[in-house]
């Protein structure tokens, strides 16, 4: 849990590149400047808008550490010093305000400095206060700082702090509070990845800035599309507050989903699930997680930002196949790597808490699994549980999972372009109804199951609802016959196929495009078989074959 907005991080990153050379900010035509004024402009020109335009933007971190450098700093308190201290006095107190040391603070090694704080004196044009704040040790690691008396004097204190800091004393209110404000502009998250398979949660208050770029396409893409438990919306992340720069990536593309229902168990549980697909373990047919956020009592999910999903692919990027051996291969290779990714969460092996990891162990957790390689799984005798739902262990301090995505659909399986295929990658997404459970709770009995209609399965009408990870392979199974449709015919062909598969569910008392049908015997039994359309397309695919091999 991050709860510093990923500051250190970022200093820890700069600290290791000082070494190589400062960074070198962006070029910006200015205009003629006063000396005494040219920090403070260069400070505001620099400070980036946002989508939210009640927010007053934020200072990329690169830019402050490009803009307050030991030659700025002096340039900016020689004239107010100059007459009471010497020269040499003030170039020490320029390089205090930049220099990072490593202090410990609560029993963890942190970089302190003093450039945001400097930058803040800067824009409220009190920069000549900088000395009272070093002699008070009032640094970066202090901010943000908190309004005491917001309505009357605003007095500022440190975070937990018990009373008021003297280096404000001479202040105005006014000056206070436009500390106050701006203080949120260098406060902006840097987010970054997790080391191994962790991934990184970061704890906001609701000031903090994100350091989202407004910009016309995001601005035109900013709407939120809605789903059942939370809501996703696509951004573009600044460069300089973020790390997860990728080769096939490009343009600082996002998607946020949040959740829309502040339950930490249901954040807990989905993140829980995506973990096992990061770091080591990534898929390339799972969605990636890049981190995590909270804020406004909401948790939010990054994501790299697809170019839309397969049922938008199918509608809109590409309604007209071209029938031809590259485009089946194509199709062929992602419904097998997406049915193998769903393996891999139906069938999960991870350490047990406390296990040391191996980052160079030659087991399947660590490393990609080919389809139809074996593995060779020996449960320890003294350790394999009795069912009772507790796990069942793996010797060597492996654990067995058994998990169920849950809500498997043309729009949530994404659609990437990427180096590995030019026609793109599809990665399945959207582990809100996920679980996981061990050998003894992978079946369980449910009086209410949450589904898309269309790809339902019958279990979900039997009496007694027992769900087991065929739910998936039936859902998963739908998907690929309207993928068939689709190729055989374009998207005209989907939805010729979903009307004829429209009929009268005596279940749900309405018309549906289900892929299943409730037929009764002689004896009156009610039983379920698949809907003869269903069969008819399969018949037109396997006589077509020939055609294509």
């Amino acid at each position: 849990m991050i709860t510093d907005a990923g500051d250190q991080q970022f200093k820890r990153q700069i600290r290791a590149s000082d070494a190589k050379k400062e960074p070198v900010p962006e070029s910006v035509d200015e205009p003629e400047v006063p000396p005494e004024n040219q920090l403070n402009y260069q400070l505001f020109s620099a400070i980036q808008s946002t989508p939210d335009p009640r927010q007053k933007g934020f200072l990329p971190k690169v830019q402050l550490y490009s803009l307050v450098n030991p030659a700025s700093v002096y340039r900016e308190i020689y004239a107010p010093l100059s007459q009471t201290l010497t020269d040499e006095q003030i170039a020490d107190c320029a390089r205090r305000v930049c220099e990072s040391d490593k202090v410990t603070e609560n029993g963890k090694e942190k970089i302190k400095s003093f450039r945001m704080v400097f930058a803040l004196l800067v824009i409220v044009e009190k920069s000549a206060s900088v000395l009272q704040f070093l002699r008070e040790g009032v640094s970066d690691l202090d901010l943000p700082l908190e309004c005491v008396n917001p309505r009357t004097l605003c007095e500022l204190r440190r975070k937990n702090g018990t009373s008021p800091l003297s280096c404000f004393k001479k202040w105005t209110v006014v000056r206070r509070k436009e500390f106050e404000d701006y203080q949120w502009t260098m406060l902006a998250p840097f987010f970054t990845r997790g080391e191994y398979n962790n991934v990184s949660h970061y704890v906001l208050k609701d000031q903090h800035i994100l350091p989202f770029l407004s910009t016309p396409d995001v601005n035109k893409n900013h709407s939120r599309l809605r789903g059942g438990f939370g809501k996703v919306f696509m951004v573009r992340i600044h460069p300089d507050h973020h790390d997860f720069h990728a080769a096939d990536r490009s343009q600082n593309r996002f998607a946020i989903k949040e959740l829309l229902k502040n339950d930490r168990a249901s954040f807990d549980r989905e993140v829980d699930i995506l973990k096992k697909f990061t770091g080591g373990n990534t898929h390339p047919h799972i969605v990636s997680l890049l981190a995590t956020y909270e804020q406004h009592e909401k948790f939010h999910f990054i994501f790299y930002q697809a170019e839309g999903n397969l049922q938008e692919y199918w509608e809109t990027f590409n309604p007209a196949p071209a029938f031809s051996y590259d485009t089946v291969t194509w199709m062929a290779k992602q419904c097998a790597g997406i049915a193998h990714g769903l393996l891999k969460l139906h069938r999960h092996e991870t350490y047990e808490q406390g296990t040391p990891k191996s980052h160079d162990s030659e087991d399947e957790h660590h490393r990609p699994c080919n389809p139809g390689e074996k593995h060779v799984r020996v449960v320890s005798p003294a350790t394999n549980q009795k069912p009772d739902g507790s796990d069942e262990r793996i010797e060597n301090g492996m654990v067995e999972r058994w998990g169920r995505h849950g809500d498997i659909k043309p729009e949530n399986i994404l659609w990437y372009l990427t180096a590995e295929h030019k026609a793109g990658t599809l990665k399945l997404s959207d582990f809100g109804e996920a679980e996981m459970n061990s050998r003894w709770s992978k079946s369980k009995r449910r009086s209410a199951i949450a589904n898309t209609m269309t790809y339902r399965p019958p279990e979900c009408d039997i009496v007694n609802k027992i769900i087991r990870q065929s739910y998936d392979i039936w859902c998963l199974g739908c998907v690929y016959m309207e993928f068939v449709a689709w190729i055989l015919g374009g998207y005209q062909l989907v939805m010729e196929f979903s009307r004829k598969r429209m009929a009268f569910d005596a279940f749900q008392s309405f018309r549906s495009d289900t892929f299943f049908e409730f037929v009764t015997n002689e004896e009156h039994e009610v039983g379920t078989m698949v809907k003869e359309t269903v069969t008819d397309v399969s018949s037109r695919s396997q006589s077509v074959h020939g055609n294509i091999c």
